[in-house]
């Protein structure tokens, strides 16, 4: 478990309809900080970071409201730190969609995880057959290794990215 009091940071910022907070925290239990700036690229919010070291992790969440940041906040993305200390994220601006508020922090390590699943499993046995008809997929056998096997062309389903919380807990 981390110990430490978390020291915060906030900035809040306004492009139009779109408000942005970010927080930068750093444990106590290592040295970082960040300057942090907002800026519009087109159709992305860029949220641009300067850290004064290469240790530790970045995450960005974003919530439908301020006070969501510390309690409902989903993860948009995780990386580390890189070694030039300046890193990026960017968001798409949507006119259409509703206003939303950003929190960057600052972790010696990753409290979370993004990975990519197959529900269901990794193979799409409906496209398959959709394409191919019956499939006539098969282990070959030690008895028959003259059987053809595996002529059935594979389909894949598209994994899901999903993110994992509490790492190391």
């Amino acid at each position: 478990m981390k110990s430490g009091i978390s020291r915060f940071t906030t900035v809040l910022l306004a492009f139009g309809g779109l408000a942005l907070l970010i927080t930068a925290a750093g444990a106590q239990t290592f040295i970082n900080s960040a300057t942090l700036a907002a800026s519009v690229d087109g159709t992305n919010l860029v949220i641009s970071y300067s850290m004064t070291t290469t240790q530790g992790w970045v995450t960005l969440f974003s919530a439908s409201r301020p006070d969501q940041l510390s309690t409902a906040a989903q993860p948009v993305d995780l990386v580390q730190v890189p070694p030039s200390q300046n890193g990026e994220f960017r968001a798409t601006l949507d006119p259409a969609a509703p206003v939303k508020f950003y929190r960057l922090l600052i972790e010696q390590w990753p409290s979370r995880g993004k990975v990519l699943v197959f529900t269901n499993g990794p193979l799409d046995f409906a496209a398959m057959r959709a394409a191919y008809g019956d499939i006539t997929n098969n282990a070959q056998h030690a008895s028959f290794p003259e059987q053809p096997t595996n002529t059935t062309p594979m389909i894949f389903k598209t994994p899901v990215g999903v993110w994992l919380d509490h790492l190391g807990d």
